[in-house]
């Protein structure tokens, strides 16, 4: 034993370590008892038993150990980094000495002074020690060491077996340990062969990194006298505890591999799908065709690399194209960007070099001491940390932690990328535990559709085109560069299991390069919008909408609003309700994976509108329309927030900044609805309708009537004429008002001249028609037809909707099942032919042909023709002193 004041001994257990190497510990701390036992990490199940509850395991923790007074570190079998690598990496900054006990080669990074073990067992070993110096030994003690001895040489009767296991276990028998005791906690484990190459995996055991995930990849050479493998890999997992592990055992000239992964965003099986490899018991098993171990450490690299996708990196969540400033501006001029596009921080630029940032806490401590025309470089921080496009997530946290800071800015040969906040970090950070039961409602979890889910819903509800589209798209972004997602209502549909082929796709970056680049693969036919950067293509009937990410910012209420390049999140964020706000990636790699950045998915599942932020409705209030058309369409309700908002907006009166065009538009598109009188009735409640006319208040029975329309115009169908519904809808809307007034409406809305014109000459007849048709005598078929011939359809069906009484609607239905196809069969062209001279008269005679074809006088072509040159003469004026024609 050291003297007391020489300083603090550590012993150190591998992860994993088995009952064997725990007994040897134990034998360390009796034969110094100044030692201490650092924590391992894990421990054998029946060694964890058996020693968590004795007195003598204090363990110290890695956080708890005074490092400066280590004086000492025994290492109990760790021989090379894996074994312990929080250990192992702080040895270099020790100036303690450092001693391995260990059966074979020691690779450390440090200089170590190496303790062979002759026996099997290393708990042989020390006991041994113990009983040539003659310490004293308790039964608890001595109980623990015969039953490590016994483990780890079965009994004595392993291949191995020394002499010196032989006098330990002989000495250990002298103690009054109960064999019963022994039995039931031994683990007999490993046999002869499968321990060896266990040992030789654990030293040939390499660490290797690929897309940035942390891969322990071991290979070893065996003749073929193991059999069972799977324990062996079993006990490798234990000993090593790596995240991923993959394991390869060579015998002739094929290699067995097992691989398996502690990360659920890792599979490993499509890594190896080229081998047929297969899951089993956690593993994914499979045959190599090679022999040599150099050659299988290849290979294995090689599909890993090409099948593994990268982890989360800065290039996936970075903001593009941040709000730049130059170095040479003043506080005032920054202070003044930040408040107009709201913006918490600006990347500072010397012509297009990076210089650093500046965030809103700097600029505020500027202008608290009246710097405002001072330039802002001398208060740019030259601390901030940049990091590449390619830093993963992980190391993005280990750097905001490290340096307390909110942003990192995204730089590349001295040029700025993008920006990373802490909320993109936080989002692309993966929880490691599932969360406590009793926090569930907290955080009111929703898990999300698995993208072979979509994949399902997509092939049932929509042509197999539009699938393969989609993988098209993907590869090219994927080609380019470029990251691709599908947003908006196409995503809510699908959700919500309704057909839509409406495609919205946002690219990060500028869009129209890419657009211009894929138009030439599909053959497509482009459409440019160069103020908001988009694009529309035409492909195979189907029309797709390509988005630049942006970010928006309103100067005022209703403005339209100033864009900029952005990243995914402000592009959703944007939005105008969080179940239009969900995207689905579509590069390969992760195709059809949703991302819901903003409850999105638990607001569908939920019924519930939701806006993104309190100032939506006030930013632009033609939210307000569409928040009640999609409460109607999907039959939602506001959420509380949202509703508490929306009658604030109402209050404010901020649907008077809306030019009246932007206001029809948006009833318009409510008019259109598949139940079109449940957004009339609730444009009505809550007095949106008042924006288009004051005078427009409740009026109860139009969304009734509304709610017949679809009917009536099935009903029509078989006319075979076209029916402008959208027309009938704005006369029952518009009815209230005198035509005068309505029709001055119709002009600040950009109504079709012929749109307009129905419009309005129904709605002067509606108070006129009515009256007029109850004073026809019953069967007076010819005045019924004189008072409803040459009104279009969608009139006749508006008197009957919002006008007439049941009696009136009977007389219009029967006008039009009997009466409106009556025609005359002879023409101007025929009485000419007749002798009858043109003239006003011709108009005369045709209406009386008319009557008398209504009436049944006359049923055929022969008939007119009598019945024009009997009285011919009736109509015809009189002649300069002669008579009429012979």
């Amino acid at each position: 034993p050291p003297p007391a004041d020489a300083g603090l001994e550590l012993v150190v257990l591998p992860h994993g370590a088995d009952l064997d190497l725990v007994g040897a510990a134990r034998c360390l701390l009796l034969s110094r008892p100044g030692a201490r036992l650092l924590h391992p990490s894990r421990l054998a199940a029946n060694a964890w038993s058996l020693v968590r509850r004795a007195p003598w395991f204090q363990p110290l923790l890695f956080a708890q150990v005074p490092w400066p007074e280590i004086v000492m570190v025994h290492l109990v079998g760790v021989t090379q980094a894996p074994h312990s690598p929080e250990l192992v990496a702080r040895l270099p900054r020790l100036e303690a000495e450092v001693v391995v006990y260990a059966h074979g080669p020691v690779k450390l990074p440090v200089a170590a002074r190496v303790v062979p073990v002759k026996a099997c067992s290393l708990t042989a070993h020390f006991v041994n020690g113990i009983r040539r110096t003659g310490g004293p030994l308790a039964i608890e003690d001595a109980a623990l060491l015969t039953m490590a001895v016994t483990e780890r040489t079965w009994c004595g009767l392993a291949h191995r077996v020394t002499p010196l296991d032989l006098d330990a276990l002989q000495f250990l028998r002298t103690f009054p340990v109960p064999a019963k005791q022994v039995a039931n906690l031994v683990c007999l484990g490993l046999r002869e062969g499968q321990r060896g190459l266990l040992n030789d995996l654990l030293s040939q055991a390499i660490d290797v990194s690929v897309g940035h995930w942390p891969i322990v990849l071991a290979t070893a050479r065996t003749i073929g006298n193991v059999q069972d493998l799977l324990p062996v890999m079993e006990t490798l997992w234990s000993r090593l505890d790596p995240h991923i592990l993959v394991a390869a055992v060579s015998f002739g000239t094929r290699t067995r591999v097992f691989a398996r992964s502690r990360l659920p965003e890792v599979a490993l099986a499509p890594c190896f799908r080229a081998w047929q490899a297969r899951e089993e018991d956690r593993w994914v098993s499979f045959q190599v065709p090679l022999g040599e171990p150099d050659e299988v450490r290849a290979a294995l690299v090689a599909a890993l690399e090409a099948g593994l996708r990268p982890d989360t990196t800065a290039r996936e969540i970075m903001a593009v194209s941040p709000r730049c400033i130059r170095a040479d501006e003043t506080v005032a001029n920054a202070h003044d960007m930040m408040l107009r596009f709201n913006l918490m921080s600006l990347v500072v630029t010397r012509g297009e070099d990076y210089v650093g940032l500046i965030t809103r806490r700097d600029l505020d401590r500027a202008v608290q001491m009246d710097l405002w025309d001072s330039p802002i470089e001398p208060y740019v921080p030259s601390t901030t940390p940049t990091v590449t496009p390619d830093t993963p997530v992980r190391v993005l946290r280990r750097l905001m932690l490290r340096h307390n800071a909110t942003r990192l800015p995204v730089v590349e040969g001295g040029k700025a990328l993008g920006l990373i906040t802490a909320r993109e970090l936080l989002r692309a950070l993966r929880d490691p535990l599932p969360l406590p039961r009793e926090f569930l409602p907290l955080v009111e979890t929703r898990d999300l559709p698995r993208p072979s889910e979509i994949e399902g819903l997509l092939r049932r509800l929509v042509p197999l085109r539009v699938l393969h589209l989609l993988k098209k798209i993907g590869a090219k972004a994927e080609a380019m560069g470029r990251q691709a997602f599908l947003v908006g209502g196409f995503v809510r549909d699908l959700l919500l299991e309704t057909p839509c082929l409406d495609m919205d796709i946002v690219l990060i970056g500028d869009a129209l390069p890419f657009v211009e680049a894929l138009q030439a693969d599909l053959a497509a036919e482009p459409c440019h919008f160069e103020r908001f950067r988009t694009a529309r293509l035409a492909v195979d009937g189907l029309k797709i909408d390509f988005t630049s990410a942006r970010i928006e910012h309103y100067s005022q209420p209703a403005a339209l609003p100033q864009v900029e390049l952005s990243g995914l999140s402000n592009d959703l964020f944007r939005r105008d309700f969080t179940i239009n706000a969900l995207a689905l990636d579509i590069l390969p790699g992760r195709f059809l994976r949703l991302l819901d950045f903003f409850g999105g998915y638990r607001d569908l599942r939920e019924h519930k509108i939701r806006i993104l932020h309190a100032f939506s409705f006030l930013e632009d209030p033609t939210r307000l329309f569409r928040a009640l058309r999609f409460a109607c369409r999907f039959r939602f309700t506001l959420e509380a927030d949202t509703q508490r908002a929306f009658d604030l907006a109402l209050q404010r009166g901020v649907v008077g900044h809306l030019s009246l065009k932007r206001i029809g538009a948006e009833i318009a598109h409510g008019l259109e609805e598949g139940a079109p009188h449940r957004v009339l009735q609730r444009l009505f409640e809550t007095g949106l309708i008042r924006a288009l006319h004051p005078d427009l208040r409740a009026f109860t029975l139009l969304p009734a009537r509304f709610r017949l329309l679809p009917g009536m115009v099935r009903r029509f169908a078989p006319l075979g004429e076209p029916i402008d519904l959208g027309a009938i809808h704005w006369i029952g809307l518009l009815a209230p008002l005198a035509p005068g007034e309505a029709d001055r409406i119709l002009v600040d809305l950009h109504f079709a001249a012929g749109r307009r014109r129905i419009v309005v000459e129904t709605l002067r007849l509606m108070p006129i028609l009515p009256g007029k048709l109850a004073r026809l005598a019953p069967g007076d078929d010819a005045g019924l037809h004189a008072a409803l011939s040459g009104l279009p359809l969608e009139t006749l069906i508006a008197l009957i909707a919002f006008s007439l009484d049941k009696g009136g609607a009977r007389r219009v239905l029967d006008f039009l099942g009997r009466l409106r196809g009556i025609r005359c069969e002879l023409t101007g062209k025929d009485l000419i032919a007749l002798g009858i001279p043109p003239g006003a008269h011709m108009r005369t005679i045709l209406a009386d042909l008319l009557t008398r074809r209504i009436r049944g006088e006359i049923t055929s072509r022969k008939d007119e023709e009598t019945y024009v040159r009997q009285i011919a003469h009736l109509h015809l004026p009189p002649a300069g002193g002669g008579g009429a024609p012979a």
